[in-house]
Protein backbone atom coordinates (compact mmCIF):
# COMPACT_ATOMS: atom_id res chain seq x y z
CA UNK A 1 0.00 0.00 0.00
CA UNK A 2 2.51 2.42 0.46
CA UNK A 3 4.70 2.13 -2.65
CA UNK A 4 1.44 2.90 -4.32
CA UNK A 5 0.81 5.86 -2.44
CA UNK A 6 4.54 7.23 -3.10
CA UNK A 7 3.90 6.26 -6.60
CA UNK A 8 0.52 7.79 -7.12
CA UNK A 9 2.12 11.07 -5.10
CA UNK A 10 4.99 11.42 -7.35
CA UNK A 11 3.21 10.70 -10.61
CA UNK A 12 0.97 13.90 -8.71
CA UNK A 13 3.51 16.21 -8.73
CA UNK A 14 5.87 15.77 -11.20
CA UNK A 15 6.96 19.38 -11.75
CA UNK A 16 7.62 20.31 -8.09
CA UNK A 17 9.93 17.13 -8.09
CA UNK A 18 11.52 18.04 -10.58
CA UNK A 19 12.18 21.76 -9.84
CA UNK A 20 13.51 20.30 -6.04
CA UNK A 21 15.88 18.37 -8.22
CA UNK A 22 16.93 21.26 -10.01
CA UNK A 23 17.47 23.21 -6.88
CA UNK A 24 19.56 20.42 -5.77
CA UNK A 25 21.86 20.73 -8.46
CA UNK A 26 22.46 24.23 -8.72
CA UNK A 27 23.01 24.55 -5.13
CA UNK A 28 25.70 22.49 -5.33
CA UNK A 29 27.10 24.04 -8.47
CA UNK A 30 26.25 27.68 -7.62
CA UNK A 31 28.13 26.92 -4.26
CA UNK A 32 31.16 25.51 -5.72
CA UNK A 33 30.89 28.28 -8.35
CA UNK A 34 31.11 31.03 -5.49
CA UNK A 35 33.84 28.81 -3.06
CA UNK A 36 36.32 28.70 -6.16
CA UNK A 37 36.24 31.93 -7.14
CA UNK A 38 35.79 31.80 -10.73
CA UNK A 39 35.88 35.17 -12.77
CA UNK A 40 32.10 36.25 -13.03
CA UNK A 41 30.90 33.82 -10.17
CA UNK A 42 28.65 36.60 -9.36
CA UNK A 43 26.56 36.08 -12.41
CA UNK A 44 26.05 32.55 -10.86
CA UNK A 45 23.37 34.02 -8.30
CA UNK A 46 21.01 34.34 -11.43
CA UNK A 47 20.09 30.82 -10.67
CA UNK A 48 18.34 32.22 -7.56
CA UNK A 49 15.22 34.31 -8.85
CA UNK A 50 15.84 31.52 -11.71
CA UNK A 51 14.76 29.18 -9.57
CA UNK A 52 12.34 30.92 -8.34
CA UNK A 53 10.20 31.33 -10.90
CA UNK A 54 10.54 28.08 -12.13
CA UNK A 55 9.37 26.65 -9.13
CA UNK A 56 5.94 29.37 -9.38
CA UNK A 57 5.64 27.96 -13.05
CA UNK A 58 5.74 24.29 -11.66
CA UNK A 59 3.46 24.93 -8.98
CA UNK A 60 1.27 26.63 -11.37
CA UNK A 61 1.24 23.94 -13.39
CA UNK A 62 0.69 20.68 -10.58
CA UNK A 63 -2.84 23.57 -9.23
CA UNK A 64 -4.18 23.49 -13.35
CA UNK A 65 -3.45 20.09 -13.68
CA UNK A 66 -5.28 19.59 -10.53
CA UNK A 67 -7.96 21.32 -11.14
CA UNK A 68 -8.69 19.30 -14.38
CA UNK A 69 -8.48 15.91 -12.93
CA UNK A 70 -9.82 16.78 -9.58
CA UNK A 71 -12.59 19.77 -10.10
CA UNK A 72 -15.58 17.72 -8.57
CA UNK A 73 -13.56 16.57 -5.42
CA UNK A 74 -12.59 19.70 -2.93
CA UNK A 75 -10.61 17.17 -0.75
CA UNK A 76 -8.75 15.78 -3.01
CA UNK A 77 -8.04 19.17 -4.72
CA UNK A 78 -6.66 20.75 -0.92
CA UNK A 79 -4.19 17.69 -0.90
CA UNK A 80 -3.20 18.31 -3.53
CA UNK A 81 -2.58 21.91 -2.88
CA UNK A 82 -0.94 21.17 0.47
CA UNK A 83 1.33 18.68 -1.65
CA UNK A 84 2.34 21.22 -3.68
CA UNK A 85 3.21 23.80 -1.42
CA UNK A 86 4.75 21.55 1.00
CA UNK A 87 7.11 20.70 -2.05
CA UNK A 88 7.87 24.31 -2.91
CA UNK A 89 8.42 25.16 1.12
CA UNK A 90 10.71 22.41 0.95
CA UNK A 91 13.06 24.34 -1.11
CA UNK A 92 14.46 26.51 0.79
CA UNK A 93 16.10 24.05 3.47
CA UNK A 94 17.25 21.75 0.98
CA UNK A 95 19.18 24.47 -1.11
CA UNK A 96 20.65 25.65 2.63
CA UNK A 97 21.67 22.20 3.35
CA UNK A 98 23.51 21.27 0.44
CA UNK A 99 25.02 24.49 0.36
CA UNK A 100 26.54 24.00 3.67
CA UNK A 101 27.38 20.70 2.93
CA UNK A 102 28.87 21.44 -0.27
CA UNK A 103 31.36 23.96 1.14
CA UNK A 104 32.24 21.85 4.20
CA UNK A 105 32.91 19.22 1.83
CA UNK A 106 35.19 20.98 -0.70
CA UNK A 107 37.17 22.95 2.30
CA UNK A 108 37.85 19.88 3.29
CA UNK A 109 38.83 17.93 0.03
CA UNK A 110 41.30 21.17 -0.61
CA UNK A 111 42.68 21.08 3.36
CA UNK A 112 43.07 17.46 2.81
CA UNK A 113 44.89 17.57 -0.79
CA UNK A 114 47.13 20.56 0.03
CA UNK A 115 47.96 19.52 3.82
CA UNK A 116 51.34 18.00 2.75
CA UNK A 117 52.45 21.32 1.83
CA UNK A 118 51.19 23.42 5.00
CA UNK A 119 53.19 20.82 7.02
CA UNK A 120 56.06 21.08 5.41
CA UNK A 121 55.52 25.17 5.20
CA UNK A 122 55.12 24.85 9.27
CA UNK A 123 58.14 22.92 9.74
CA UNK A 124 60.63 24.97 8.02
CA UNK A 125 59.08 28.36 9.55
CA UNK A 126 59.82 26.85 12.63
CA UNK A 127 63.29 26.10 11.96
CA UNK A 128 63.40 29.43 10.85
CA UNK A 129 64.18 28.75 7.25
CA UNK A 130 61.62 31.35 6.20
CA UNK A 131 61.45 34.88 6.98
CA UNK A 132 59.15 36.45 9.12
CA UNK A 133 58.26 39.33 7.60
CA UNK A 134 54.25 39.75 8.36
CA UNK A 135 54.23 39.95 4.14
CA UNK A 136 52.89 37.60 1.39
CA UNK A 137 55.31 35.37 0.16
CA UNK A 138 55.37 33.29 -2.73
CA UNK A 139 55.89 29.31 -2.56
CA UNK A 140 54.87 27.97 -5.59
CA UNK A 141 50.97 27.64 -6.05
CA UNK A 142 50.47 28.89 -2.67
CA UNK A 143 51.63 32.49 -0.80
CA UNK A 144 52.40 32.54 2.81
CA UNK A 145 52.51 35.01 5.51
CA UNK A 146 55.15 33.92 8.99
CA UNK A 147 54.22 36.19 11.68
CA UNK A 148 56.75 38.11 13.39
CA UNK A 149 57.07 36.21 16.64
CA UNK A 150 57.83 32.98 18.40
CA UNK A 151 55.32 30.42 17.92
CA UNK A 152 54.35 32.13 14.82
CA UNK A 153 50.65 31.98 12.88
CA UNK A 154 51.36 30.98 9.27
CA UNK A 155 48.25 32.05 6.47
CA UNK A 156 48.39 30.46 3.30
CA UNK A 157 46.10 31.25 0.34
CA UNK A 158 46.56 30.12 -3.51
CA UNK A 159 48.31 32.40 -5.87
CA UNK A 160 46.07 32.17 -8.34
CA UNK A 161 42.74 33.34 -6.53
CA UNK A 162 40.97 30.09 -6.95
CA UNK A 163 39.81 29.57 -3.88
CA UNK A 164 38.11 32.51 -1.49
CA UNK A 165 39.94 33.31 1.89
CA UNK A 166 42.50 30.45 3.02
CA UNK A 167 44.01 28.28 6.20
CA UNK A 168 45.39 29.58 8.70
CA UNK A 169 47.88 27.40 10.85
CA UNK A 170 47.30 28.88 14.58
CA UNK A 171 47.96 26.19 17.46
CA UNK A 172 46.84 28.78 19.69
CA UNK A 173 43.48 29.12 18.22
CA UNK A 174 43.41 32.40 19.19
CA UNK A 175 41.89 33.30 15.08
CA UNK A 176 38.77 31.72 16.40
CA UNK A 177 37.88 33.82 19.11
CA UNK A 178 35.81 36.86 19.73
CA UNK A 179 34.79 38.93 22.26
CA UNK A 180 32.15 37.66 24.10
CA UNK A 181 30.68 40.91 25.18
CA UNK A 182 30.40 42.04 21.75
CA UNK A 183 31.14 38.93 19.06
CA UNK A 184 30.72 41.28 16.35
CA UNK A 185 33.49 43.79 17.11
CA UNK A 186 36.91 42.72 15.05
CA UNK A 187 39.59 41.23 17.29
CA UNK A 188 43.06 42.48 17.11
CA UNK A 189 44.78 38.81 17.27
CA UNK A 190 42.81 38.14 14.13
CA UNK A 191 45.12 40.55 12.39
CA UNK A 192 48.26 38.38 11.10
CA UNK A 193 50.61 40.30 9.38
CA UNK A 194 48.73 42.06 6.20
CA UNK A 195 46.42 39.79 6.21
CA UNK A 196 42.68 40.39 8.02
CA UNK A 197 41.35 37.65 8.96
CA UNK A 198 37.61 37.16 9.55
CA UNK A 199 34.99 33.77 10.07
CA UNK A 200 37.80 31.75 10.98
CA UNK A 201 36.51 28.21 11.41
CA UNK A 202 37.58 24.60 12.38
CA UNK A 203 38.78 22.12 10.06
CA UNK A 204 39.20 18.60 10.61
CA UNK A 205 42.85 18.78 11.17
CA UNK A 206 44.14 20.52 15.01
CA UNK A 207 45.56 23.73 14.63
CA UNK A 208 44.24 24.50 11.04
CA UNK A 209 41.55 26.96 10.61
CA UNK A 210 39.74 27.76 6.93
CA UNK A 211 39.40 31.86 7.22
CA UNK A 212 38.31 34.58 5.18
CA UNK A 213 41.16 36.96 3.87
CA UNK A 214 41.65 40.93 3.70
CA UNK A 215 44.19 42.88 2.99
CA UNK A 216 44.80 45.73 5.20
CA UNK A 217 48.04 48.31 5.53
CA UNK A 218 50.07 47.71 9.08
CA UNK A 219 51.77 51.03 8.83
Amino acid sequence: MQPARFRSFAEHHLPMLYWLACVAISTVAVTLILWSAMPGAIFALLAVPLLLLAGLAAALAEMVQALRHQRRDPRTLGFAAIGTIGLGAAGLPLAAGLALATHWMADGVTLMRWFPVYQQIVAEAQRGAIESSGDWQDRGAIQIIVEKRPNARLVFRFADGSMQGGIVYDPGGGVATTDPANPALENLRHHIGHATLHDCRRTWITAYYRCDIREFDED
